[in-house]
């Protein structure tokens, strides 16, 4: 089990598997107050391996476990950044790494995720494509489950993934 301490309170997320998780997760910062009205967040750089995507969603998941985050919100916030880990872990060539931010201030709760690799296609809109289509759902996903939505490059190199979903108890 992987432990993070905070302040306040201590979460803990399954471990990935023992030969990724010590030598490859760089950094983890974790503040999360007991009372909401405070805040908190949560930052991690991550290797752009498939291992970190659920990772991300663990760590996500303890750390919106408060009351006054309901399980649809929570949930949505899972699944949004499931699919911007997914797409860092799938475009973000030749970055070896990419980087999550989680912040909670009061009932919103901002999520960039940012890497510096090549990326992919600005122009391609958030619209889901056809049935038949193998790729290219993700950008759509997140923004039909947040409530703001933005992506732009990153200079010299990169992408910046923003979305906000304000969070219902």
């Amino acid at each position: 089990m992987l432990s993070i301490y905070s302040p306040d309170q201590t979460l803990t997320a399954p471990e990935a598997p023992q030969r990724h998780a010590r030598s490859q997760l760089r950094a983890l910062t974790v503040r999360r107050p007991a009372r909401p009205a405070r805040g908190g967040y949560l930052r991690v750089t991550l290797p752009r391996a498939s291992w970190t995507v659920p990772l991300a969603r663990r760590l996500t998941r303890s750390f919106l476990r408060h009351p006054y985050v309901g399980g649809d919100s929570r949930a949505d916030v899972e699944l949004a950044l499931c699919e911007a880990c997914s797409n860092a872990v799938r475009h973000a060539a030749p970055a070896t790494h990419y980087h999550l931010r989680l912040h909670v201030q009061s009932a919103t709760c901002l999520v960039e995720v940012a890497d510096a690799g090549d990326g992919f296609d600005l122009d391609h809109e958030t619209v889901m494509p056809g049935d038949l289509a193998v790729s290219g759902r993700g950008l759509a996903i997140i923004a039909s489950v947040t409530d703001q939505l933005e992506v732009r490059r990153r200079p010299p190199s990169g992408i910046l993934l923003r979305f906000v979903k304000h969070l219902r108890g």
